[in-house]
C-alpha cells in the first residue's frame, strides 16, 4: 500500500491514537498495576515496559510502535489486524534498516532497561556516525 495523505492523517488522529494505545494496553504485556494505572490516568506509569510481540523484548513506550499486520480493514481495525512492535522489528517489517541499539539488544549485549534510562552505549553512538558519514559521503560533514 502507497502511503497517502488519508492515510498519514489517519496515523495523527486521536481515532487512531485511542486504537493503537488500547492494542498496546491489550496485548503489550501490562500487568494489572499498570493496566489499572492506564485506565485510571490514561498514561503509562513511568516504570511500565511493554512487550514487543515480535522479539519479546520489553521496551520504554517511546519505542514502541502499533502495526497493521495488512491494510484490508484500513481505518476500521480490529484487534488482530494489528501488532505491537519494538521500534526496530517495526523497521523490519517495513523493509528498512533497523536501529543499531536493536541489533545489539538482539545480540545480549545491550539491556533494553538502558534504553529506556537514555543510556545507549558510545558504541552505538559511533557506529551510527559513521552510517551517516558513509551516506552522505565527506563534503557533508557537519562542522565542529
Amino acid at each position: 500500500m502507497g502511503v497517502s495523505a488519508e492515510y498519514e492523517t489517519y496515523l495523527q488522529s486521536r481515532v487512531w491514537r485511542q486504537k493503537s494505545t488500547l492494542k498496546i494496553v491489550l496485548d503489550g504485556g501490562l500487568n494489572a498495576l499498570e493496566m489499572l494505572y492506564w485506565h485510571d490516568t490514561g498514561r503509562f506509569m513511568p516504570s511500565t515496559r511493554i512487550r514487543c510481540e515480535q522479539c519479546e523484548y520489553r521496551y520504554k513506550r517511546r519505542l514502541i510502535n502499533v502495526h497493521h499486520l495488512h491494510y484490508r480493514n484500513i481505518f476500521h481495525e480490529k484487534r488482530e489486524d494489528l501488532a505491537v512492535l519494538c521500534e526496530g522489528c517495526h523497521s523490519i517489517c517495513h523493509g528498512k534498516a533497523a536501529p543499531m541499539w536493536w541489533h545489539l539488544v538482539q545480540a545480549g549485549q545491550l539491556d533494553p532497561e538502558q534504553l529506556a534510562n537514555n543510556v545507549v552505549p558510545i558504541a552505538v553512538a559511533v557506529e551510527e556516525a559513521f552510517a551517516v558519514y558513509e551516506l552522505t559521503g565527506p563534503d557533508r560533514r557537519m562542522s565542529g
